[in-house]
This record gives structure tokens, sequence and C-alpha cells, in this order.
């Protein structure tokens, strides 16, 4: 069987412009199938009359019409152009076209807008559907060509075929947008932003999670509101850890504060909270203190409001090293002693960490005593965690405090009248003071 195309008359030009309008300006890929485009066109017009009649055009001498994959494809593209209709048949050419050359149209398998070419049932229901929105758009009927393109974006969603799904989801988009139909625009908007972030493409993914916001706001949907403002965190918090990542700490900082925004507004104050830490962390490095301290005081009010123990013991924490830095030992310690007074059994290593930052700052403020007795519960939590690297910590800041405690004692005993033999008569015999 020769080739499509080869060794018949050339298309007429009006057929040829009016199946190729919609490649002038599309991508390199639909460039390369131009001959293949033009091929088509042409042998659909030689067989226009025999498709009519159910039989499979032939050239003098040609074998028989081949069967399967390929023989339906061209058997439906036909169809489509004698019906009319060269904007789906552009589509259907396009989506059904084999990434190699060979006429029996060798499948490969791909996500994908082109490329491998999708199974026999696939086919009838990509040409139906095209059919179906190319008939609603001429009644002027923008919902049933919606429908038509959202079952198909979900039929190869199902597939595993995302780049198709969102490219019919687009079409979806389109055909609302230009109706003035907020409702399916905002559908639309919602399913291309979870298709960009199964792409990882999250910048186009925001874009559509802010326009589905918008729509579900104007119209409102305070549900979807809420559940394209639960994605936009999401997205805002994996944007912010990639910057972060990359060392771009302003472009990191205004994501979490997206992020805080986008999570206050559908109630979620764990994620909000988090995304104020993360934001204060940033200031600290910065050695903005004023900023961090706002930053971690937030982050604590919405532990407090969100009823997180352990998130409550780290803004404490973060809380009072914001203060100590600012000269506010006081505030600092009121912060830490209310973390402490507080039942968290569930959080040993943040009482420990609190009690090491409590010691510290007593110590700083010569209250001496009572930075001992917080050193020691330091020790113990760090002795029942099992944990190495505390544990010396506990150790040395425990010395050192019993040191500082035990330093005025020493002093009057080296300096006072005969207390300097007494202390070498212990030191070389040790011989009781």
């Amino acid at each position: 069987m020769h080739p499509p195309g080869r060794g018949r008359r050339s298309p007429a030009p009006g057929a040829l412009a009016a199946a190729a309008a919609h490649g002038s300006s599309a991508s390199p890929a639909r460039s390369v199938l131009k001959a293949k485009l033009a091929a088509a066109v042409a042998h659909a017009a030689g067989a226009a009359a025999a498709a009519a009649a159910g039989e499979a055009p032939q050239t003098e001498g040609a074998a028989p019409p081949p069967r399967g994959g390929a023989h339906d494809r061209r058997r439906l593209a036909v169809a489509l152009l004698t019906q009319g209709r060269p904007e789906a048949f552009v589509d259907f050419f396009m989506l059904t076209a084999p990434s190699t050359g060979d006429a029996d149209g060798a499948q490969q398998h791909s996500s994908g807008g082109g490329g491998a070419q999708p199974p026999a049932p696939s086919l009838a229901l990509l040409s139906g559907e095209l059919a179906a929105a190319d008939e609603a758009m001429r009644r002027g009927a923008p919902e049933g060509a919606f429908a038509s393109f959202a079952a198909l974006a979900r039929h190869f969603a199902q597939l595993g075929a995302l780049d198709r799904a969102a490219m019919f989801w687009s079409k979806c988009l389109k055909v609302a947008a230009d109706g003035g139909w907020r409702e399916g625009e905002l559908q639309a908007s919602c399913a291309l932003g979870l298709l960009c972030e199964s792409l990882g493409r999250p910048r186009l993914a925001v874009g559509h999670h802010e326009r589905c916001l918008v729509l579900a706001r104007a119209l409102g949907r305070d549900a979807d509101a809420a559940a394209a403002a639960e994605q936009l965190v999401q997205v805002y918090a994996q944007q912010a850890e990639e910057c972060a990542a990359q060392g771009d700490a302003a472009g990191a900082a205004a994501h979490y504060v997206q992020c805080r925004d986008a999570a206050l507004l559908c109630g979620d104050a764990t994620s909000a909270g988090a995304a104020s830490h993360h934001l204060g962390l940033i200031h600290q490095a910065a050695g903005e203190w004023e900023d961090a301290l706002e930053c971690q005081r937030r982050y604590l009010e919405l532990a407090r409001e969100a009823g997180d123990a352990e998130a409550e013991g780290r803004a404490c924490a973060a809380y009072a090293q914001c203060q100590q830095r600012l000269g506010q030992l006081d505030g600092a310690v009121a912060s830490l002693e209310s973390l402490l007074g507080a039942p968290r059994s569930q959080d040993l290593r943040g009482q420990a960490l609190a009690c090491c930052a409590l010691g510290a700052l007593l110590l700083q403020r010569g209250e001496l005593a009572a930075a001992v007795g917080h050193c020691e519960r330091f020790f113990e939590i760090a002795r029942s965690l099992g944990e190495r690297r505390l544990l010396d910590v506990a150790r040395v800041n425990l010395g050192a405090a019993r040191a500082a405690l035990r330093a005025g004692a020493y002093e009057r005993l080296a300096w006072d009248d005969g207390g300097l033999p007494a202390l070498l008569a212990w030191k070389c015999r040790r011989q009781p003071f």
C-alpha cells in the first residue's frame, strides 16, 4: 500500500489552509508534523466519497487497507474532516500522530501531549468528544463544549497522560473564560492547579490556585476558597524550601509570608505558625532580631491556638532567644518558666533545651542557686534521653553553674587569714578544711 497522499494530486489550497491554520503559531512539534498533516488532508479530500459509502480509499493496484489502530485513526480522522470539522480534525491528528514516521503508526508510551497513539477505545472517545465540542461551539453552547473537553481531560488523567489532561483542561478554561462562565472557570482552574503540581510546575500551579481563590471568593464559595488556600499553602511552602536550599533568603521569606497568609485564610493555625517560625529564623540569621521576635511571638500564639504542645515548646525557646539577644532578660526568663510550668511529658527534649536556656539566663543574671537547679534538671533529662551530645552539654553547664555558686566561698577560704595553708593542705593531702 502506498503511504497516504503519495502519488495523488495536490490538495486544494483552501482545504490545506483550513487544516494547517492551527499549526502556524504552535510548537515545533506541530511544524515537524506539517507535512504529515498536508498528506492526511490530501488523502481525506480524495477519499471523501468512498468514506461516506463506508469503503476505504484505494488506488489502482494498491494493497488492501490496514486493520488495527492506524486504520481506525485514519477512518476517524477522515470522518471528522468530511463532517466539516477542521479544528477537531487538527486536534485529533496532532494527538494521535505517531512520533515515528512509519505508516502503520508505531506506538510509544509517553505522558506528553503527542507521540504515543491512544488505544482504539480512546480514539473513538477522542473523536466523538471533539466532534461534540465542535458542534456545541457552533450552537453557541460553551457548557456543552466544556463538558466534552472535561470528559477527555478526566479520561487522559486516568490513563496517566497528565500533559494531555492539562491540555484539555486548558481548553475548558478558555471556553469558560470566553463565555463569561465563572463556575466553569473555577472548576478548570482548580483542576489545572492540581495537574501542574503533579507535573512539577509550581509557578503555573500557584497562578491557577490564586485564580481559583479569587473566583471562589467572588462566587461566595467558602469551601472552594478554603480548598484553594490549602493548596496554596502547600505550593508556597514548597517554593520557600526550594529558595532556602538555593540560598535565596529573600525569596524564601516572601514565600513564607504568602504561606502564612494563605494558611490563616483557610484556618490552618499549625501551618501558619510553622511559616511564621521559619520566617523568624530567616530574620535571626540576618541579625534582624526585632522582626524575628515578632515572628516567634506570632508562632507562639498560633501554636497555643492549635493546641500543639511540642510546637509551643519550640516557640517559647525561640521567643526567649530573641528576647535575650535584645536584652530583655526578664521577659526571656518568664517565657521559659511558662514553658516549664506546664506539663509536657511527651516533649522531654523541649524541656531539656528550655532548662538549658533558663539555666544560662539565670547564671547571667546572677541567680546562681536557681541556675544550678535548672542545670541539674537539664542533666537528668539529658541522661534519660540518652543523647550523648546533649548529655555533654548538660555536664559542662552544670559544672559551670556549680563553680559559679561556690566561687565566693572559695575566694573567702583562699584569701582570708589562715585560709591559704588550709587550702594547700587539702590540695596536697586532701585534708578536710
